[in-house]
Formats: structure tokens, C-alpha cells, sequence
């Protein structure tokens, strides 16, 4: 929306506000910083957008502030007209705002920038509703605009460590225990648990795996063991899967649950025991908290909206993503492939941080890890597509089985690793664990049922 618009149509605004915080810059450069919490979108004025911006460029450069230094930066940029001119930039300090007040100043803009926003997403519905879009896409597409807009206002805001301390739950007492740390939820596989602490609030967990090497399996089994230890069923999962459909995973999940062979169960041979077992299985898994979103397309801002809406309904404990390459941002679609996958992979880690749930996500891995001699197990260098992936996951496991490359090796039949290579709150190390092929399924090896320890290996 442009400048005469705002005022116009008498758009929410406070064009004194932003003189004042422009003005206050100009008096004391030190308030600068308050003042970037700002982005120079929130000025309703082009001219203050451009002032706000030139401040940010000088204060980056290490350029003083001032009147001089201003306008000597303005003209050399061709932009002195544009801010109507040193008559102007001298008005800015008329009244000597009080710089002392800059976060007042700040949160006036802030609150009717906001306000400006969430009236652009409801004319955005309101368009897109007559031009009969389909419901859920308008459902989604204005309650992630919403949720982001609201999320501006808490943004930027620190606390000191006197009231973290004070406010933290079961207060100090609490604080100083480790048992009372809030843990993490139990992902089933014992050697994985006591490294990792289970999957833990906030945090954003990849799983990369080359392909057949049962990474959809091994998120599966996470679920199904995290249901299995539910017995009031007051945990809800939601899983989206952009690769298989939903029938073919409860097909994999009842094969699981039910321990029977999945090839059988495909060509239809069962015997009665086999059947009885899966018709169990079925009752089981039908009292589960276990949703599944099979879209084959899904935009990230839609997979918002959506993860939003279930949170409204259920007590959402864990999502999982299989696979974030298959995830789209057409917002971000112009800039490349991998700024597309960057940004999809940021907005993960914020739905794990907003809604306060673990969140795992699949990934693919390049073909590097074939071509290498000697060792084929995956690194964080191979993660497909984005360095952004590594960085914002707070861990990385890769699940590998050798056996794979080395069908002649009997010994590793029925063997996987499942690899920490990034923790960012613990040490990174390997796990064995059983793959039982016929039921697709991982499972805990013998010696960590009876309390081995695990095995670490950090190079």
C-alpha cells in the first residue's frame, strides 16, 4: 500500500510517531538500537521508510548520525528530493522529541503496522473467498498471515535473568533440580533415549536417510512407539506425508503393530493367527491420537495454517514432515531451490519454538555419500539441497544400514545405525539398532534392552 493511501483511506498510522523515533536517531544515535527492532515496512510514509533505511545503513558502516552526515548521504545517494528536501530532516527534531521515550515511540508504530497487516490479510480472504478459492486453502493461507502478524508484537523482546528465574515453572527450586527439567517425549529406541533425552519441546529433530534405507520406517516406528506408551490416549501426533498416501502408512503402521509380514500382507496370504493378529493391531490403533495429512503438494505457509488449526482441536504433542524437499514456498520460489528449502526449513523450527512440540522432519541426502570409497555412512555436508537444514535443526540423525552396500556381509543382516551428527544440547555418537525386514520395522538390539551402554564416536 502506498504512502497517500494510508492517509486517505485513513489507514492505521501515526505519522508523529514516526518523526518522533526519526527525530529521537538524529538527537542520540544510541537509540538506534531500540529502533531496529523496527523494519523500515513499518513506516507508513515512503520518506520515513527511506530515512529508517539510510539510518541502518550508516549505523552498519560505523557513519555518525547526524544532521551534516545525513544530508551529505542522501545526495549522494540521489535521494535528498525524495524525503522532501534539508527542510524536512530539520523538522524532525522540531519539539525535541524526548529519545528517552523511543520505546513508546516503537510500539506505536509497531502496534499500527500490525493492525494495517491483519486488514490487508482480511481483504486478501475476502478476495480470494469470491473468487471461490478452495475454503481450506483461504482457512490457511489467513490464519498463518494472522499468526505471523501477531507474532511481530512479542518479537524482539528480552527478559532479564532475574525475571526468567523468577517466573520459571516450580520456581527456583525447580530451576536447580535436573529432574525437574520439563524432558522430552521417549522416542522407543533406549541407546537413542539416553543420549538425546528423548524428542524435546521446541526443537527441530532431521532424520536424512538415503533412499531404501528406512528413514519413513524409523520416523514411523518413533510414533508408534510413542503411541503405544499413551494408554489414556491424551497425546495427539500429527504426520504429513508428501510421499506416500495415508493408507499405504496405516498399512506399514498395522504390519508394525501387528508383526506380520508385509510382503504377505500385500499378495493377501495370511493365515488365520496372522489375521487375528492384525485385526488387534487394527482396534489398537483405531483408539490412537494419530492423524495424517497425505497432501501431495503443500505450500509451508498452508502447512502453518494447518498445524495451527489442529492445535486449536487436540493436544498436539509431536508433528512429523516426510519429506521437507517435497514442502513448497511460493514466496520464496524466485530466489532458487535452496533459498526455497532455507526458508521452509526456518519456518519448521518456528512451529516447533511457537507451539512449543518437537518437530521432526525427513530430509533427503545427495548421492555423495555412494560415490565416497571405503565409508558410506552419510555426513552433514550431504543434506540435499541447504546449509540453512543443518543450521537450523537443533539435531540430525541419520538413519544407515551397511548391509545395504555389503549384501555378501551375513553379519550385518538386520543391523542399522542410527547416527547423531548434530546435537546442539548433547554429544553426537552412533546407535545400533535391529532392522526386522519382513516387518519394515527398527527395533532395539538385545544388549540395550538388558542396559549396555552406548557407543560413542566422535570423529
Amino acid at each position: 500500500m502506498n504512502s497517500a493511501l494510508h492517509l486517505e483511506k485513513g489507514l492505521p498510522s501515526s505519522v508523529e510517531a514516526e518523526q518522533a523515533v526519526l527525530g529521537s536517531v538524529l538527537l542520540n544515535n544510541a537509540v538506534f538500537a531500540e529502533a531496529s527492532r523496527l523494519g523500515d515496512a513499518a513506516f507508513c510514509l515512503e520518506k520515513h521508510r527511506i530515512l529508517f533505511r539510510t539510518f541502518r545503513d550508516m549505523s552498519e558502516q560505523g557513519v555518525p548520525i547526524d544532521y551534516l552526515t545525513l544530508v551529505t548521504w542522501l545526495e549522494a545517494k540521489g535521494q535528498l528530493e525524495a524525503i522532501d528536501g534539508i527542510t524536512y530532516i530539520a523538522s524532525l527534531t522540531d519539539g525535541m522529541p524526548r529519545f528517552e521515550n523511543i520505546g513508546s515511540y516503537v510500539k506505536i508504530i509497531q502496534d499500527r503496522y500490525r493492525l494495517r497487516l491483519l486488514m490487508t490479510a482480511s481483504h486478501h480472504a475476502i478476495a480470494r473467498a469470491y473468487d471461490l478459492d478452495d475454503p481450506d486453502d483461504v482457512a490457511s493461507k489467513v490464519i498463518g498471515d494472522v499468526a505471523e502478524t501477531l507474532a511481530l508484537g512479542s518479537r524482539g523482546e528480552s527478559h532479564s535473568v532475574r525475571q526468567l528465574i523468577e517466573t520459571y515453572p516450580g520456581g527456583l527450586a525447580s530451576l536447580l533440580n535436573p529432574a525437574k527439567d520439563e524432558g522430552g517425549i521417549p522416542t522407543g529406541f533406549l541407546s537413542l533415549d539416553n543420549r538425546m533425552h528423548g524428542l524435546r519441546p521446541s526443537e527441530l529433530t532431521v532424520i536424512g536417510g538415503r533412499p531404501s534405507m528406512g528413514k519413513t520406517a524409523f520416523a514411523l516406528n518413533i510414533a508408534e512407539n510413542i503411541m503405544q506408551r499413551d494408554e489414556d490416549a491424551s497425546m495427539a501426533i500429527l504426520m504429513f506425508s508428501l510421499e506416500m498416501s495415508s493408507t499405504e502408512l496405516v498399512r506399514r503402521l498395522l504390519c508394525s503393530v501387528a508383526r506380520v509380514d508385509s510382503h504377505r500382507f500385500r499378495g493377501g496370504f495370511l493365515n488365520a493367527e496372522e489375521r487375528q493378529r492384525l485385526s488387534a493391531a487394527l482396534g489398537l490403533i483405531a483408539k490412537w491420537q494419530f492423524f495424517i495429512d497425505d497432501s501431495a503438494q503443500l505450500d509451508i505457509s498452508d502447512f502453518y495454517g494447518r498445524v495451527r488449526r489442529f492445535a486449536m482441536l487436540h493436544p498436539l504433542a509431536a508433528i512429523l514432515v516426510d519429506y521437507l524437499q517435497l514442502m513448497e514456498s511460493k514466496e520464496h520460489s524466485k530466489g532458487g531451490r535452496t533459498t526455497e528449502v532455507s526458508a521452509i526449513s526456518r519456518r519448521l523450527k518456528l512451529v516447533a519454538k511457537e507451539f512449543a512440540v518437537p518437530v521432526v522432519a525427513l530430509s533427503q541426502l545427495s548421492r555423495a555419500g555412494e560415490k565416497r570409497t571405503g565409508d558410506n555412512r552419510p555426513r552433514l555436508s550431504d543434506l540435499r539441497e541447504s546449509g540453512a537444514i543443518e543450521q537450523d535443526a537443533d539435531n540430525v540423525l541419520f538413519v544407515h544400514r551397511e548391509e545395504v552396500y555389503k549384501r555378501d556381509r551375513e553379519d550385518l543382516h538386520g543391523l542399522g545405525e542410527i547416527e547423531i551428527a548434530k546435537q546442539r544440547n548433547g554429544p553426537i555418537g552412533r546407535c545400533k539398532v535391529a532392522f526386522v525386514h519382513k516387518f519394515a520395522k527398527f527395533e532395539n538390539l538385545a544388549e540395550d534392552v538388558d542396559g549396555e551402554e552406548w557407543e560413542t564416536d566422535d570423529e
